[in-house]
C-alpha cells in the first residue's frame, strides 16, 4: 500500500519501490503456503480450518500421514545424536525405510526431507578405522531410498518421506500465487495491491487406510 501523496511517486525510484514491495507481498503468501503444508491452517480461533467437512492439519499432524515416533517408546533412533553408532543409525534407517514399504505396502522410490541437524549427522565418515563413505552414502544404499535432501522447516530428530513418483501427494492450484491492483474511485484514492492465491496439498491413504507420507519425530 501506498497513500496517494507517497513521494516515492516523485522519484525515479517509483516502479522500483512497487517492484520491491511486490516481491515482497509474494514472499510473504509464499511463506504462509509453506506454512500451511507443514502445521495445517487455522481459523482466529485457532481451530483447523473445515470446507465440507473435511480439514488439513499439516505434515505434523494430518490423520493421512503416518505419524512415526523415533522416541524411545517408538523406534528409538535419534538421527542428530553423534554418540549413535553408524551401524545403529543404518538400522534405524531400514526400521523406518520400512515402515513404508512393509507396514504400509508402498514401494515406491523414497525421498527423504531431513533437518539440518540430520544432514550434518549423516555426514559422518560411516567407519572410524579407515576414511570409508559417509553414512549418508550407506543409507542411500538402501533399497527403495532414492535421495535424501534438507529442508529449513524440519529440525532436530525430524524426517518427512514422500514416495514422489506414487501420485500420493501434490498441490492441488485453483489460483496460483499474483498480485492485483484495487480500485481507485477518487482522485485522493491509495494505491493499494493485494497478493494473494488459491490452493491446497493432496495427500492420498489407499482404501485400507496405508499411508504413503510420513512424518518422523522425537
Amino acid at each position: 500500500k501506498f497513500e496517494w501523496r507517497d513521494p516515492i511517486f516523485n522519484s525515479p525510484q517509483a516502479l522500483q519501490s512497487q517492484a520491491d514491495a511486490q516481491r515482497g507481498s509474494v514472499e510473504d503468501v509464499q511463506r504462509r503456503y509453506v506454512d500451511y503444508i507443514f502445521n495445517g491452517f487455522r481459523d482466529k480461533a485457532g481451530n483447523f480450518a473445515v470446507f465440507d467437512g473435511l480439514t488439513w492439519k499439516g505434515l505434523r499432524d494430518d490423520e493421512r500421514v503416518a505419524q512415526i515416533d523415533l522416541g524411545a517408546s517408538g523406534l528409538n533412533i535419534d538421527f542428530t545424536s553423534g554418540t549413535a553408532t553408524s551401524q545403529a543409525i543404518r538400522a534405524g534407517a531400514i526400521a523406518l525405510r520400512d515402515q513404508m514399504r512393509r507396514v504400509n505396502n508402498q514401494y515406491a522410490e523414497q525421498t527423504w526431507y531431513v533437518s539440518g541437524e540430520i544432514i550434518s549427522n549423516l555426514e559422518r565418515y560411516f567407519s572410524d578405522n579407515f576414511q570409508s563413505g559417509t553414512i549418508m552414502d550407506e543409507i542411500l544404499k538402501l533399497t527403495g531410498v532414492a535421495a535424501i535432501k534438507e529442508d529449513s522447516q524440519l529440525t532436530g530428530n525430524e524426517i518427512v518421506i514422500v514416495p514422489l513418483s506414487a501420485g500420493v501427494i501434490a498441490p492441488i492450484v485453483g489460483q496460483a500465487i499474483g498480485t492485483v491492483a484495487s480500485p481507485r474511485p477518487e482522485y485522493n484514492s491509495d494505491y493499494i495491491w493485494r497478493t494473494w492465491g488459491a490452493m491446497g496439498l493432496m495427500v492420498k491413504q489407499d482404501i485400507n487406510n496405508k499411508y504413503s507420507v510420513i512424518h518422523a519425530s522425537s
